[in-house]
């Protein structure tokens, strides 16, 4: 390399790391804080202790005579029953949003108002009472799109002892979202600096992904010319008259070179993870299609449906009592599935004379599925496992995905599309959890493992994770704090130069 080159590499790892130093160092530290205190969120234990318990004291009028209201233009997409703020409900799901009916008169009920978001949140919490703070389509605690059916969305500040800010559906009155205060104070000192929200405005937001984008690339540009600075001054063979492999006597310098050698590869690997965290030009867009309309095999009409709910609930017996009721269609076969307020399901079939209570769906009814789930491919295994695998296993309550509901055991599908499918199927109540192909297999390998190291045998073997998590972030803390520190040197340096030049003058 010439002579110009080499000082414009160094030029612009220095400068580069004079921008983005104190970016480096908050990643680092957020990164910390995100590992034990997450986001936000409802999980789904908290989302059944919100709801009410279904009885055949108020369930549940027929469903010929609620889907055949007028007022409901085409069939639903889902049917459930839940018991919001003491009233059961059911909540019928068209498209992109949901509809409610008072499952005790049949009644179509309208959208949830004020009054009603503030009792229902009275309900919730015995002793307190709420502010309302609006209807609000989304703000920084509630961006994702697993609000959208819910949407606009009743805000409430709870004066309980957690000071919880309350989120409740406008359509049905659930609770989609509680974040206590606790909670947002740590997700602000963590996720939300470390996401960069400050710059976000709403979910999809192309300034945000390209602001992020953008300081991820300058970021690994900057993490390369290091490495390559770092290598070609490291004596190999032999040492500097310091008597060191390093060139540099000053404590900061010679840090900030031996620690970038041993911890470089791992901040490039994370900063290429925070790139593919955004999907940057939709790279990591899923190329398989799902045909969930063919999954089902059938749409979810009443004739179908032969069992009502208050004879499911008799035959459940009092042992059982639900917190949610679905009406599903598997592979062509009607069932309906309840589930208890500790995520138990029992199945029953809908139809036919015989009605026998069962823990999970048969997997006849999931293959028959199965094998229409995936557009141009065919099913080619179907297996039922008994333990997590690389691609579905469950984290914990505070991450990410923390919120999921994946449990054992599920049906893995496999497929000989193009696109390589695989999909994973509760075998309780036959939910699509996950569809993968090769190109979102890809991003779980490159966003989810080189950002979160969640690999089965570390995330089992804990506290092994949390060793080498926190060994690395310390690794990257001491790059950014020894950079931060040379970064602020150089700025004096370059203002004392320019004082002497004025001076000169």
């Amino acid at each position: 390399m010439s002579p110009a080159a080499q000082r414009l590499l160094y030029a612009l790892h220095r400068w580069g790391g004079v921008a983005l130093c104190i970016l480096f160092a908050l990643w680092f530290i957020t990164g910390i804080i995100l590992m034990y205190v997450g986001f936000p969120k409802l999980t789904q234990a908290e989302r059944l202790s919100s709801l009410g318990d279904i009885t055949t004291v108020n369930c549940c009028v027929p469903l010929e005579s609620v889907l055949s209201d007028r007022r409901f233009s085409g069939r639903p997409s889902s049917i459930q029953v839940l018991v919001v703020g003491g009233r059961p409900i059911y909540r019928l799901g068209f498209g992109k949003s949901f509809q409610r009916v008072d499952a005790r008169t049949g009644e179509v009920l309208p959208a949830v108002n004020r009054e009603e978001a503030l009792a229902i949140a009275a309900r919730l919490f015995p002793g307190a009472t709420g502010t309302y703070d609006g209807l609000i389509d989304q703000d920084q605690w509630t961006y994702t799109m697993r609000f959208a059916a819910h949407r606009p969305i009743h805000r409430i500040q709870m004066n309980d002892p957690a000071r919880t800010l309350l989120y409740l559906s406008s359509r049905t009155g659930e609770v989609v979202r509680d974040a206590p205060l606790a909670e947002r104070r740590w997700a602000y000192a963590g996720a939300w600096l470390h996401w960069l929200y400050m710059f976000k405005t709403e979910y999809a937001d192309p300034k945000w992904e390209l602001a992020v984008s953008l300081l991820c690339l300058v970021g690994i540009g900057l993490v390369i010319t290091g490495v390559w600075i770092g290598v070609t001054r490291w004596k190999f063979r032999g040492r500097y008259k310091s008597g060191r492999k390093t060139p540099y006597v000053q404590p900061m310098q010679r840090w900030h070179h031996v620690g970038g050698l041993l911890f470089a590869f791992f901040a490039l690997t994370w900063l290429i993870s925070g790139l593919a965290s955004v999907n940057p030009l939709g790279v990591f867009d899923r190329k398989a299609t799902a045909d969930r309309e063919a999954f089902q095999g059938g749409a979810l009409t009443a004739d179908r449906f032969t069992l009502s709910g208050s004879t499911a609930l008799a035959k459940l017996g009092p042992t059982f009592v639900p917190r949610q009721l679905d009406w599903v269609s598997i592979g062509g076969s009607p069932y309906l599935i309840a589930t208890n307020s500790r995520n138990d399901v029992r199945v029953l079939p809908a139809s036919g004379a015989a009605v026998t209570v069962q823990p999970r769906l048969p997997e006849a009814s999931i293959r028959a599925a199965a094998e229409k789930l995936v557009v141009g491919g065919s099913l080619t295994t179907l297996e039922l496992l008994a333990d997590y695998d690389n691609h579905y296993y469950p984290r914990a309550q505070h991450t990410l995905r923390g919120d999921e509901n994946r449990r054992l055991p599920v049906f893995r599908a496999t497929y000989s599309d193009p696109a390589r499918s695989t999909a994973y199927i509760d075998a309780h109540t036959g939910e699509i959890v996950a569809h993968y192909d090769a190109t979102t297999r890809l991003y779980r390998w490159v966003f989810s493992f080189m950002h979160s190291w969640d690999a089965g045998m570390l995330l089992r073997t804990r506290p092994s994770w949390d060793f080498i998590l926190l060994l690395l972030s310390v690794g990257g803390l001491v790059i950014s704090f020894t950079g931060l520190v040379l970064a602020k040197r150089r700025l004096a340096f370059t203002a004392q130069k320019r004082k002497q030049r004025r001076r000169l003058r």
